[in-house]
């Protein structure tokens, strides 16, 4: 560890290895140091520090400071406590112990997602840590899972052009097959946030083509897929993809994911107009949510049982089922409380209420932003020419 620091200071300040230890010791010792295999006393790093023009302090603060890192960063890993994480990796920081800092921030950037807690200052550290990293031109084992965590906190954040970047430039660094195959499958993942949906579709493919993935890995590509095929009117491939991925799942135990197929499912069925089977599914699903207080993932439920209602032409049971999703989201994700909103607003104009569904328009497109046309294009296979004109006011709907 303290090797590693002496060596990158010898080559920021120009010097040899030979002029290091000129009339000390001999150069394989030095070389011994740098490569880890020796821990020099006190007295040996004194003489160090005062040939590389800096304070003993440096280098000795260096080492008690790594190691009472390793020891935060133990802690870290047992707890999953994200302040503890965001101290480490500032107390590495503060002696620019590098392979620390890597580790550090590889580890609070996992925390934030478990937490789901991912801010800025995650990402900061990140980008900081990767600059000094590839100043110094050495191997740190865990580059490919900073670089990763970079990519996934661009993810989190929202920021898909930046991660569809940051995953492209992972893939290039020729990643061993089981990370290769989880970056292809982040990748479908963002792309599928873009509503690329071919683009990520392709992703999800090549990542199953990837030899020695986990079964895991295997699974969620599987999902993307199916989740894609629904948007290319690939129907029936859609429900064997989501289906393969369900018993993946079931068979791991991951039984939040295996919930996720099944609520796929079900939207599969109600794109079919089989309310009864969609429902099957929906039930299902619905005691899972609320069981495990999941309000995302019931705001997207709702939003499929409004669906069944403006089918019906119940929309009074529509524009409430909206609202409810929208209470569970609870401000948060702004382009799926937009999505509630396109639904209110055509329930609105079925029932020639046009002030409040110009209103509920308006407010959707200020949410959804710039993806709002293509939402309106991909938020309903259903929402055909027919279906339109059989709604009062079909201005709204064509907008």
């Amino acid at each position: 560890m303290i090797g590693r620091k002496i060596k990158r200071l010898r080559l920021q300040k120009g010097i040899t290895q030979q002029a290091l230890i000129e009339g000390l010791f001999d150069r394989t010792y030095l070389s011994q140091i740098e490569r880890g295999l020796k821990v020099p006393p006190r007295e040996t790093l004194a003489i160090l520090a005062s040939r590389l023009g800096v304070s003993v302090k440096l280098l000795t603060e260096y080492q008690e400071i790594v190691e009472r890192v390793a020891h935060m960063l133990e802690e870290v890993r047992r707890t999953n406590d994200l302040d503890a994480a965001r101290d480490a990796w500032e107390l590495a920081l503060s002696v620019q112990a590098i392979e620390q800092m890597v580790e550090c921030a590889v580890e609070w950037a996992r925390v934030a997602s478990v937490k789901d807690a991912v801010a800025i200052e995650v990402l900061e550290a990140l980008n900081h840590t990767i600059m000094l990293m590839t100043s110094t031109k050495e191997h740190f084992d865990a580059a490919l899972d900073l670089f990763m965590a970079r990519a996934n906190t661009y993810f989190y954040l929202g920021m898909f052009d930046q991660a569809v970047w940051a995953y492209r430039d992972l893939e290039q660094r020729h990643p061993p097959n089981e990370m290769l195959g989880r970056v292809k499958v982040s990748l479908g993942s963002t792309l599928m946030r873009s509503m690329n949906f071919q683009k990520a579709a392709d992703h999800f493919s090549q990542a199953l083509a990837v030899p020695d993935i986990t079964p895991l890995t295997k699974a969620r590509a599987h999902q993307g897929v199916g989740a894609c095929y629904r948007h290319l009117n690939r129907w029936s491939e859609a429900v064997m993809h989501l289906e393969t991925a369900g018993e993946l799942f079931a068979t791991l135990e991951q039984r939040y994911r295996y919930m996720q197929t099944r609520h796929a499912l079900g939207v599969l069925w109600l794109d079919k107009l089989n309310f009864e089977k969609a429902e099957t599914f929906f039930n299902e699903v619905h005691d899972y949510y609320r069981q495990h207080d999941m309000r995302f993932n019931e705001a997207q439920l709702y939003e499929e049982l409004a669906r069944i209602a403006f089918y019906k032409r119940d929309y009074e049971t529509c524009n409430a089922l909206c609202s409810h999703g929208l209470d569970q989201l609870n401000g948060h994700t702004a382009p799926a409380a937009g999505r509630f909103f396109i639904w209110k607003s055509w329930c609105f104009t079925a029932t020639h209420q046009s002030d409040r569904a110009n209103d509920a328009w308006q407010a959707a497109k200020s949410l959804i932003g710039p993806q709002f046309k293509r939402t309106l294009e991909t938020i309903d296979p259903n929402m055909t020419e027919g279906i339109r004109r059989s709604i009062k006011g079909d201005g709204l709907l064509g907008r």
